[in-house]
Order: structure tokens, then sequence, then C-alpha cells
């Protein structure tokens, strides 16, 4: 029920509804259901077409379980990072906890899969957490 919502507030238009929905029903299935709903050329523009607090909601969940729909969760989370506006100040609240959990899931994952072929994609995305890190604290 709520996945065919999802998809017709995508359909629609309402990007930001959409993936907000999907985000507060705290179900990591029905987020990937709305990033498979529209690719992230559609979400995130340019401009992003999501709010700087459904952004980080978005990057919190996604990197919950690294291992299940890896190669769109990498895709997301890059164009998530790149559009992180640290001068936002809901966003320079609540970006080191965000970031420090994104942080360690992907390390996590990059040492559980050495051979993982997303790892250097990883391992980027790695080095974009820790520049956002310390150029927030």
């Amino acid at each position: 029920m709520q996945a065919a919502q999802i998809q017709a507030m995508i359909n629609a238009g309402d990007i930001n509804g959409a993936f907000q929905l999907a985000l507060s029903a705290a179900d990591l299935a029905l987020v990937t259901t709305a990033c498979r709903a529209a690719s992230p050329d559609v979400v995130f523009g340019p401009p992003t077409r999501l709010k700087q607090h459904v952004l980080l909601s978005l990057i919190q969940q996604l990197a919950a379980d690294m291992t299940q729909d890896a190669n769109l969760k990498q895709k997301y989370l890059e164009e998530a990072l790149m559009n992180v506006d640290t001068s936002n100040p809901v966003t320079r609240e609540h970006l080191p906890v965000v970031m420090r959990e994104l942080q360690k899931q992907l390390m996590a994952f990059v040492s559980a899969n050495p051979n993982h072929i997303l790892n250097k994609k990883f391992k980027v995305l790695l080095m974009i957490t820790n520049s956002l890190i310390k150029g927030n604290v």
C-alpha cells in the first residue's frame, strides 16, 4: 500500500514527500523501493529535490545495511553526500552523528568484503564522509 503511494507521489513529482513518507516508515525495504522508483538524476537534480533533513535521514537509513542493494545504495549515497549543505543549520547540527555512523558502516563493509566490486567506490564515499566530518567539527 505505502509502496504504491510512494510511486504515485514520485510520478506526480513530489520527490521530497515520497522519500519523507518512505523514511518515516522506518522500513529499509520501502526506502529502497523509493530509490528504485526515482533515479538519482531526478532526485538530486540539480537542484536537489530533497530537503536537508530528508537527505540526512536517507543517508542514515541507507547506511543501516550496506550488504543489501549495495549498488543502488552506493549511487544514492554518492549523490546524497554531494548535496549535503553544510551551511544549513539543521544539517550542521545532525551531520556529525550521521556521518560518523556512515563512516562506521562503510569501514565495516570494506573490511568485511575486501574483494567486492564496489570497494573502490565505497572507499571514495569514505573519503567524502571523512571530509564532511572534518569540515563540520
